[in-house]
Formats: structure tokens, sequence, C-alpha cells
């Protein structure tokens, strides 16, 4: 119970505290008093301490404001009663008292200067010492919090201990149930637009609950660079699954708003996260025009597919008696933005065309085992599942994802939407980008022969490329096998972000690519689909040319092709 006692012809001075309301009172102490201006900080029962804000700046002009209405007057607040008495001398509670009294008072000291209190410079100072001493920022910012919260006395930084007052009972040893509901801890700032359709947003962040998120942030970021929206999509999934079960679950089940919202985490990650350099150097932000557009998000698999084509940093040789080399091939990648599946790998010899485009195209919904049996790879439909056309393309800005022919043959002739990227945004479709990245560096790490691992931009590396060259012995028959096992491998390992991501979790699903793949295609509806059949698409991709015939035999591109039967 809060006991006020009111004083008349009050000058404003540190400690007191200005009472407003008529029926339902507030309390507002004076921490500072300066020529211009106060500083404040709203309190009330004992026990809310712990959550109070740091003090705020108030004119003078606003503060006469307040003081000369009649629902106003100046008193004092008494401190608990567990306050009121000091510790005796040499006890363990006065030595308790010394110590912390030790740590904050070079901060006390530096606040009853005006501009050490501004927010920024409060926050920093307090963090200084932390760091000096070692101890927790938030540690050090409750003692000071506290020893304005109960008027400038030291004895306010010996803990409150539970017990028994006069009118209440035991302080509820849960920190989210406050007996008394005038006074019960509230979320605070604006609720969500969802609030009317799946209710008020009642979670509220303790300090357990602001360390998994410093925790989550920094696991993200020691697996390399990362986004804040990324480490709170992990931060849900996992500490916060595991702390609040119950809630998660809920939220899971669309039956409450998302408990902690990226904005909040922006906040408390900003507050009170403390980064070394090898960490913040990870640590990215939108700044740059990322590509993320509302066009090219994926709810599920079979939507976007992301395609990129890459020089391979190997070399080639024919399959001769005596071997002639070829090159290095061109790897044509399509994988499905939503589940991470890789559906389609092609490997080309001939100048980046849209005619080899269209070959990848065909290989996503083709059976491996007829495509692939042929050259001697060991593949079938069960260890590579084939997959389908999507509703929407995500080239980027090459030459043979620009051209006229592609926008005319899959816009036009295959109705797929076209989405390029905008310049100079390549990581808009990290995740090809991040397995040809994954291909490059395993194909290197293999010791295959006609392999090299970096490319040819200083003499080391032009000299690794070289001597690939000349020792290549590898064949388009051994390249597709090596890649073929490098894509199965990719979509039977568990991903990160499919482990986030919300239907997984709540279906108890393996967070792997194919069975992602698999599974949204059987389970998701409302997406969007390619408008034709897999078999109106296998003839829209056919080759068009001119043949001969002559005596019964077909030849087509200098290849004879014979009768099945002699009808």
């Amino acid at each position: 119970m809060i006991e006020f006692h009111p004083i008349v012809n009050s000058t404003p001075t540190p400690g007191l505290v200005l009472r407003i309301g008529d029926t339902e009172f507030r309390y507002l102490r004076l921490t500072h008093v300066f020529e211009s201006c106060v500083y404040a900080i709203w309190v009330s029962e004992p026990e809310q301490a712990r959550y109070a804000r740091r003090p705020s700046k108030i004119l003078l002009k606003l503060l006469d404001d307040l003081s000369s209405t009649n629902a106003s007057k100046w008193g004092r607040l008494a401190l608990p009663p567990v306050l009121a008495v000091p510790p005796l001398a040499e006890s363990e509670r006065q030595q308790e008292l010394d110590v912390a009294w030790n740590l904050i008072k070079p901060l006390i000291e530096s606040f009853e200067t005006e501009t050490n209190l501004d927010r920024k410079r409060f926050s920093y100072l307090i963090r200084a010492r932390a760091e000096a001493l070692e101890v927790k920022y938030l540690t050090l910012f409750r003692m000071i919090i506290r020893y304005y919260y109960f008027g400038r006395s030291r004895l306010a930084l010996l803990s409150l201990p539970p017990g028994l007052s006069a009118n209440k009972g035991g302080y509820s040893e849960n920190k989210m149930e406050i007996s008394d509901e005038k006074n019960k801890i509230k979320r605070k700032g604006r609720q969500s637009v969802l609030a009317q359709e799946l209710g008020v947003n009642k979670f509220i962040v303790f300090e357990d609950d602001i360390s998994d998120m410093i925790a989550s942030l920094k696991t993200c970021l020691r697996r390399g660079p990362t986004y804040q929206s990324l480490a709170h999509e992990e931060y849900l999934a996992t500490q916060f699954r595991i702390r609040h079960p119950d809630i998660h679950k809920a939220y899971l089940n669309g039956e409450i708003p998302e408990p902690v919202t990226v904005r909040q985490f922006k906040y408390y990650i900003k507050k009170h996260a403390d980064l070394d350099d090898n960490l913040s150097k990870n640590l990215r932000s939108l700044a740059r025009q990322q590509g993320y557009l509302g066009s090219i998000t994926a709810s599920g698999p079979g939507e976007i597919y992301e395609i990129d084509a890459t020089i391979g940093r190997f070399y080639l040789v024919s399959d001769e008696e005596f071997p002639k080399l070829l090159g290095k091939p061109t790897i044509y990648l399509i994988i499905d933005r939503w589940s991470r599946f890789v559906v389609s790998i092609y490997l080309s010899l001939r100048s980046p065309s849209y005619e080899e485009v269209r070959h990848a195209l065909l290989i996503a919904f083709t059976s491996r085992e007829l495509r692939f049996k042929g050259i001697g790879i060991d593949v079938n439909d069960k260890r590579w599942p084939v997959g389908h056309l999507p509703a929407v393309l995500c080239p980027d800005r090459g030459s043979d994802f620009m051209s006229s022919a592609m926008e005319q043959s899959v816009v036009q002739d295959l109705l797929i939407e076209l989405t390029p990227l905008p310049p100079f945004c390549p990581d808009g479709k990290a995740i090809v980008e991040r397995f040809i990245r994954e291909i490059k560096r395993r194909m290197a790490g293999s010791g295959i022969k006609g392999v090299y691992a970096d490319r040819p931009m200083d003499p080391l590396s032009k000299r690794a490329s070289r001597k690939a060259e000349s020792a290549a012995v590898n064949t388009l028959s051994d390249a597709y096998r090596i890649l073929v096992e490098i894509v199965i491998d990719h979509n039977n390992r568990p991903h990160t972000t499919l482990k986030r991501n919300k239907e997984f979790v709540k279906n108890n699903l393996s967070p792997v690519p194919q069975d992602a793949y698999l599974w949204g295609l059987q389970n998701i509806t409302g997406l969007r689909k390619a408008p034709l059949t897999d078999e109106d698409y296998k003839k829209l991709l056919l080759s068009t040319g001119k043949a001969s015939i002559s005596n019964g035999v077909l030849k087509y591109k200098q290849r004879p092709y014979l009768p099945n039967n002699e009808t």
C-alpha cells in the first residue's frame, strides 16, 4: 500500500512526489532539478520498481501547470518497512549495501550533470561502467533505477525479500501474477492489427526472455552473416518455444498474435546486446535494396523457383579413345524458394542462351531415371523426386535470362510469370546463389582432377586453373554423376530455415528440403500454380527445326532415327 504524506508550500526538490488525480492517483517523483527543467520517474507500489523506466525530462513550465491544478498535490512517499530500517553495522546486509553503493556511486555523481541524463548518454555511461566492472548492464541499470525510485535512498539498494504485508499475503513467486488487479503488469505499446481477430497480446518480456533473444542472435551470427529478422524467427522457433511451450503452441495454431514482434526483438537487442567485433561484422542491415518484393515471396512449394547459371570451375574432356579438351561447362540450377529443394541441374558446353534454359526447365519435371539412364548415372525418381514447373520464375539480369526469346517463351508461351531482380540485388535470390557456392566448395574439396578452387584473378589462382586444364580427365557423364550426388545430398540434409517454419514445427515434420517439397505439394492449399499441365509443357519445351527423310531414315541435326517397327 502506498503511504502518501502531503506537504504545503513546497519547492520542487529531488525526492519529492507530485500526486496527480482525484480518485485514481498517479505519483511522479523528482530525481533531479535544474534551472530550466526537472527529471522525474513514475512510481507506484514498491514491487513495481523492477519495471520502472529511466528518469524523463520535464520542463519547469509543464511541471508548474501539473502542480497548479486542484487534482495535484506535493508530498512524500513512505519507504517500505523493510527498507526503512538500516542494517546492523558489519552485518551481511550492510556489506551488501556497501558493495552495491560502490558499484553505482560514480554513475550517480555523473548523473548530477544534466547532459548525462540524456537517453543515449545515460545508457552509454552505465554500459561503460558495466564493462569496466565486468558485471551485467541490466544489473547496474536496475540498481540505479531503484535508487531514484525510492527517493535517492541508499537503502533502496537492498533487495525486497518476499514476505507478508499488513493488508496482503506474500508476494507472488510468479512474475506474471500480481494479486492486486489494479497494479497488474500490462504489456506496453500499441496492439497489433490482428488484435481484433486473435485477441489482445498479453505476453510480457522479462529478463530471461531478453537473455534468450541475445543468445539466439549470437548463435546466428556465429554461423555467418544474418539479419535481425532471421534471428527473430530463430528465437521464436527455438528459445521461445522451449521457455514458453504453451504460448508457442497457441501461436502456431493461430489462436494468439505473435507474442514477440520483430520490432520488440530489435528494440531489446539494440538496448541490451553487447556484441564483439567478430559477431558485429556478421550483422547485416537492410540499408541496401534487397530485391525482397511481395511478388517474389513464396507461400509454399512450386510457387517460385530461383534459376541461375554459373561457369563451373572444372574442365571436361571428350569420351573418346584420345580425349579432347572440351572446356569449362555452364551449370544451370533451378531451386524451389520455399523448400530449398533442387528441382533441376543441367550442364552445357554451349554459350548461354534461352535454348539452354529451356533444357533446364524440361529436366525439372522429367523422370530422373529416363533422363540420366543414358549417361550411366544411377538415380531414380525415389532418390530425386520429379518436380513441377512453377507459377513464378526468378532469374537475375544475365543475358540468357533477359533475352527477348526468354520473355517470349516463358511469359507468353509457357504462361509463367517472370520476376527478374532489380539491378545490384544478387541476394534477392540468395538461395540458389548459396547452393552454387556450396557446389564449388565441394567440387574443390573432392580432389577430382581438373578442378580448381578460386576464380583465376591473381597469379596463383591462374596457375591453379592452368594445372587443372592440363590434368582434366573427367567427361560430361562424370561431372553429372558428381553433381547429382551433391544435389541428392542437399535435398536430404536438414536445413536451418525449415526448422523455423511454423508449419513444420506444428506438424512435427523433418526439416529436409525433399520432405518439405513433397509435403507442401500435398497439404498446402491456395498456392499459385503453373496454368498448364506437364504434358502441355513438355510439348511447348520441345525444340523445333528441319529434318529430312530418305530411304526410311529420318535425319535431324545430323543424327539418324529409325522406325520402331516396319509399319
